[in-house]
């Protein structure tokens, strides 16, 4: 067990002059000390002391005696009422607190009382009447004390016992039996036992210590804390000693024994002080004053200031009680927010000894608790560099450096730093010094050498850091790190400087997780500056990287903050890579579907310069065939103009048709080139009707008209013959039969007559449906027309909705939910002016 500390220092309060009489009763009020003592006389002091340590002398007091010859039982004093209450020789009188004159009323005066006491928790909120609770005749008797009088409101029968002790709070009662202790509860009438004790062996002692809460001595000479329910929320108090009296004062429990007093703390329920005194017969808290009696004196135990009491407690390294201390100590001349400051000092002052002491996780948890200032940490550790006064003294931060000179404290010490910074950061813990924590929890994740930590960290955390102190360490470890943290302290710009160099010099780099790190940065990046100084080195030295970093730029979501590329303007920067810009439009084109007339005619334009160039080049011809046969908004014009000179004749004959010049595409493609089957998928490839009936007439003429020798003419009429068959259909009949050839039979045209008849039947049958629909919706018009001119309605007042005034014209409009107004004040027919309903004006 750790030595006792001086708690209280005693002062003597008073010597009693009266050498015939003993002490045996005292209260305080008003600075006054009333004292009441043997052969019943009661005497009043008061202070002649102008500081805290009262000093009472004979030369200031009032002496009265009651000519009883007894002894004073007890005493209590009430300022409010001026009134004391005097026991002695079982009579319960009431004395002026001023004069010590005995108050002369019939029911100011009990008799066969041998103990009372005050309800220290009254429910009456009446200042000027007291709840006295009287033991008389073996009951408990409780009054009103007002006007001089005692008023019985109450009595309670214990049970074969004699009560010995007794304290009041609220509408409880708990006593000290002869046989056993007792919870009482005023109101309903009921008890219950708490527990039993040895008879006429040891003292009843009851006081009340808290709300509902009493402390008596319980079996084995222990102190036990008792809640009105019956139950203890607390440990016992291990008294050992025979106890004579008690009083509580936060945080401390004081037992008075015949040889000293006893001060227990109930933060940890252990003897804390002995103090010496001997033939002590009381010792009581009276408000906030306590004081011990003997026979012959009156001692003052005055609490030593608590922040002495912590800082003994502290320098005697008894670091948890000093801080159960502090919690608990009640201040009254500080006020909440001087308490919580000073509390957090001395935690920080308990956690700093734990540090020096090595008990790392501690030190933490109480650095955190007391909210210490991360800079004052910081600077325990000299290599950190940082620029603050430290709070803590000269002294301890010298015995911590010390200790930070073994290399295994060190490592300790940086890990604890570690824990306790990121504590702060993760729970946005800054206390106005964000930076000086940023900045030494990278530098000292450097000095572990723990950069793959630290790279999840930057990645998933902002820091804001002094980057000047923290790249050179970081650029000697790894460049990738050192960029990550500029990229993360928003120097976008010089974190691609280091990566970009990093990559260039072909550094080595063990943390660096490849070239899709930086296509996702470039991608994203929010200064567009950083994106285009940077997107030329890829394209001319990574060309496919560059591109494809282009393409995700193109391709942000509207959900992504960084701005959006658009097709625009990486077109026009691509002007300068020739090569690079064939391949991007082939992407917008071919991949994003755009239908933007520039990509298609640009992209069109590439490819014819690259086949002039290679006419053998079959997947860019492919290309190019693919572009000019689907494109809808390519000028083909300008592609033809391109390519005139060259000898791309099938690309020619498509650009012909586009322009539905079909008869120089046909000329191309069936007298020179022989392509049929490809005349006639431009001609069907045609999506208006009457164009597509063009082509294939103009296709067909050619066939019939084109003069060659004998073996090309047959083949061209047979063609001219499958065309007829297959498509007949999509001619006009009486047109085609003005250009057929006289040696043509009516079997040669029979399915195109066949087709042309059905397409008019069709045609004829069409119209017919179409004039009918038309005929029977005209009917259901007028039926509705016919319906809503025959409805009829009650007006009882003419006056418009809209506009508030009365209709004097018969011209209104009427609106099916009953809404009238004039005609010029309705903004629609089918919308109503007041409610803004649409109506349908269906049946």
């Amino acid at each position: 067990m750790p030595p006792p500390l001086g708690l209280f220092e005693e002062n003597i309060a008073l010597e009693f002059e009266y050498y015939h009489y003993e002490i045996e009763a005292i209260d305080v009020s008003e600075s006054c000390l009333y004292v009441g003592a043997s052969d019943s006389w009661v005497l009043k002091y008061m202070n002649e002391s102008t500081d805290t340590k009262l000093r009472f002398s004979s030369r200031q007091r009032i002496a009265v005696t009651l000519g009883m010859k007894k002894p004073i039982e007890n005493l209590i004093v009430s300022s409010a009422l001026e009134r004391c209450l005097v026991l002695c020789d079982q009579t319960l009188l009431v004395l002026n607190s001023n004069t010590l004159q005995t108050v002369s009323s019939n029911q100011s005066r009990l008799k066969g009382v041998s103990l009372f006491c005050l309800n220290e928790n009254p429910k009456s909120n009446d200042p000027f009447e007291l709840e006295v609770c009287a033991v008389r005749k073996k009951k408990f008797s409780l009054y009103i004390f007002k006007n001089d009088q005692f008023n019985l409101k109450k009595e309670l029968s214990p049970t074969n016992s004699i009560p010995t002790a007794v304290a009041m709070d609220g509408n409880f009662l708990c006593a000290g039996m002869t046989t056993h202790y007792a919870i009482y509860n005023t109101e309903t009438g009921g008890s219950q036992v708490i527990f039993g004790k040895e008879s006429g062996k040891e003292n009843s002692i009851v006081k009340r210590v808290g709300n509902e809460e009493f402390l008596v001595m319980g079996p084995g000479r222990l102190g036990v804390f008792v809640q009105a329910s019956g139950a203890s929320e607390r440990p016992p108090l291990p008294w050992q000693d025979d106890v004579l009296s008690t009083c509580y004062s936060h945080p401390f429990v004081l037992a008075l024994t015949p040889k000293s007093v006893l001060v227990f703390s109930i933060t940890d329920y252990q003897l804390k002080e002995k103090l010496p005194i001997f033939n002590g017969k009381g010792v009581g808290n009276f408000d906030g004053i306590i004081l011990a009696f003997s026979k012959r004196a009156v001692l003052q135990l005055s609490s030593i200031p608590w922040d002495k009491q912590v800082k003994a407690l502290i320098d005697n390294e008894r670091f948890e009680e000093a801080i159960d201390f502090a919690k608990n100590s009640y201040h009254s001349k500080l006020s909440k927010e001087q308490f919580d400051s000073e509390l957090r000092r001395i935690l920080v002052e308990v956690a700093f000894k734990h540090f020096i002491n090595s008990d790392f996780d501690r030190a933490k948890d109480l650095f955190i608790e007391g909210a210490a200032d991360a800079r004052d940490v910081i600077s325990i550790f000299p290599n950190l560099d940082i620029a603050h006064k430290s709070s803590f003294s000269t002294e301890d931060l010298r015995s911590a450096r010390r200790a930070l000179g073994s290399c295994d404290f060190l490592s300790q010490a940086l890990v604890f730093l570690k824990d306790y910074l990121l504590h702060l950061k993760q729970h946005c813990i800054d206390s106005g010094a964000k930076q000086s924590i940023d900045t030494a929890l990278i530098l000292v994740f450097v000095q572990l050498d723990d950069l793959t930590s630290l790279v999840k960290l930057l990645n998933n955390s902002k820091f804001v850091v002094d980057t000047s102190k923290c790249i050179p360490f970081l650029e000697r470890k790894s460049k990738y790190v050192s960029g990550l943290l500029y990229w993360n302290a928003g120097y976008e710009n010089e974190a691609f400087d280091i990566w970009m160099q990093n990559i260039l010099d072909e550094y080595t780099d063990l943390l660096w997780p490849g070239f899709e790190f930086l296509v996702e940065k470039l991608s994203y990046i929010n200064d567009m500056s950083v994106f285009w100084k940077n997107i030329g080195t890829f394209l001319k030295n990574m060309p496919e990287t560059g591109l494809c970093i282009l393409k995700s730029r193109c391709e942000i979501s509207d959900l992504i903050e960084a701005p959006k590329l658009t097709l625009e303007t990486a077109v026009d920067f691509l002007q300068q890579y020739p090569s690079l810009l064939l391949d991007f439009l082939e992407y917008v084109v071919f991949e994003k579907k755009s239908q933007t007339e520039k990509f298609h005619t640009q992209l069109g334009l590439l490819l014819a310069d690259t086949l002039i160039k290679d006419e053998n080049n079959g997947i860019v011809k492919e290309k190019f065939l693919n572009l000019l046969k689907n494109s809808k908004v390519i000028k083909h014009k300008v592609i033809l103009g391109r390519i005139e000179c060259a000898t791309l004749n099938i690309e020619k004959a498509i650009i012909y048709s586009r322009l539905n010049d079909f008869e120089k595409s046909f000329k191309i493609l069936v007298t020179q080139l022989s392509q049929h089957d490809l005349a006639i998928s431009l001609c069907i490839s045609t999506d208006d009707k009457k164009s597509r009936e063009n082509a294939l007439y103009e296709l067909l003429r050619t066939y019939l008209y084109t003069q060659a020798d004998n073996v090309i003419t047959d083949l061209f009429d047979k063609h001219a013959r499958n065309l007829l068959s297959q498509y007949g259909h999509e001619f006009d009949v009486f047109k085609v039969l003005e250009i057929l050839p006289s040696n043509w039979t009516l079997k040669d045209v029979q399915n195109l007559c066949v087709s042309g008849a059905r397409s008019a039947l069709s045609d004829s049958k069409k119209r017919s449906v179409e004039r009918m629909l038309l005929e029977y919706q005209i009917l259901r018009i007028n039926d509705d027309l016919a319906k809503l001119q025959s409805e009829q309605f009650n007006i009882d007042r003419l006056f418009c909705k809209v506009c508030k005034r009365q209709i004097f014209s018969s011209g209104f409009a009427r609106f099916p939910n009953g809404t009238i107004c004039h005609v010029s004040c309705m903004i629609r027919k089918n919308i109503c002016p007041v409610t803004g309903e649409v109506f349908s004006f269906k049946s």
